[in-house]
C-alpha cells in the first residue's frame, strides 16, 4: 500500500476558490480521520480522491478498489441483507459457500447474526448500520471511505458500533479516511487526525496518537491533550 498525496489541489468557483494549492498526505494502512466544521469542504476533499469531481492538482497513490461507508446506509431496500452483502463477494469468490461463510462470520462480530434473512426496511437503523460496516469490510478494497456514519446515533450504539469497527479493522488494516465532527470519534479511532478549516481550506492541525486503539478511554490523561488541542484549533 502507497500513502495518498494530495498536491496543489484546487477546487471552487473563480471568484471564491473552497481549496487553493492545498497540500495533504494520507497514511497507508492507518485510519486517517479529517475533522472540521459542517460545509467547510470535507465531502469534496473525499469525492476528490475518488474521482467523483474535477479538480486541478494532482492526487496520487489512491487505489483502484475503494468502499464506502456513508451516514445514510445506502442498502438495497428489494432484497435482503444477506443477498446486500453477498452483491460485493460475487466478483472474488465464485463458491457460494465460501461467500456464506465470510458473510456469516461478518455478521456474528457485529453481533447481528439473526438479521440475514430480512429486508434492509425491516431492521433498525443501528442494525442498518452495522450492515453498512460489514459490506464496506467485505469488499476486498484497498481504501475504505467513511463520511460521518455515527452522526445521530446515541452515546451507547455509537461506542459500540466504534468498538465493532475497530475489531473488523484489526483484521486487515487496509487504509481508512473518515471525515467527521465529532472530536470523540476521532480520538477513539485516528492514528492520525487532522482538522481542515477557512476559506480557501487549510490543514491547520495535524497529529498522530500513538495509543492502541482497544486500550484508549477518553477520560485517559494521553487522550485528553490531544482533546484540548483539537477543541482549541477548532474553535
Amino acid at each position: 500500500m502507497n500513502d495518498i498525496v494530495i498536491d496543489n489541489f484546487t477546487f471552487g468557483y473563480p471568484d471564491k476558490p473552497l481549496f487553493k494549492n492545498f497540500s495533504f498526505d494520507v497514511k497507508a494502512g492507518k485510519i486517517n480521520v479529517i475533522l472540521g466544521a459542517s460545509g467547510v469542504g470535507k465531502t469534496t476533499l473525499l469525492n476528490a480522491i475518488t474521482g467523483l469531481i474535477n479538480y486541478k492538482g494532482k492526487i496520487s497513490g489512491v487505489p483502484d478498489k475503494i468502499s464506502y461507508i456513508f451516514q445514510n446506509d445506502r442498502l438495497i431496500d428489494a432484497v435482503s441483507v444477506y443477498k446486500n452483502l453477498d452483491l460485493v463477494l460475487k466478483n472474488d469468490y465464485k463458491d457460494k459457500k465460501t461467500r456464506r461463510k465470510l458473510i456469516d462470520e461478518t455478521l456474528e462480530t457485529l453481533e447481528i447474526s439473526d438479521v440475514g434473512k430480512r429486508l434492509p426496511t425491516e431492521i433498525s437503523g443501528g442494525q442498518a448500520q452495522r450492515v453498512q460496516i460489514a459490506r464496506a469490510f467485505l469488499y476486498s478494497s484497498d481504501l475504505m471511505i467513511i463520511d460521518e456514519p455515527f452522526k445521530g446515533l446515541d452515546v451507547a450504539l455509537k461506542t459500540r458500533l466504534i468498538n465493532k469497527f475497530l475489531d473488523l479493522w484489526k483484521i486487515d488494516g487496509r487504509t481508512i479516511i473518515m471525515v467527521t465532527h465529532d472530536v470523540y470519534e476521532a480520538l477513539l479511532m485516528g492514528d492520525y487526525v487532522s482538522i481542515i478549516s477557512g476559506n480557501p481550506v487549510e490543514c491547520v492541525y495535524k497529529t498522530e496518537i500513538a495509543q492502541d486503539k482497544s486500550s484508549r478511554r477518553l477520560t485517559d490523561p494521553y487522550l485528553t491533550k490531544f482533546r484540548d488541542e483539537i477543541i482549541e484549533k477548532i474553535i
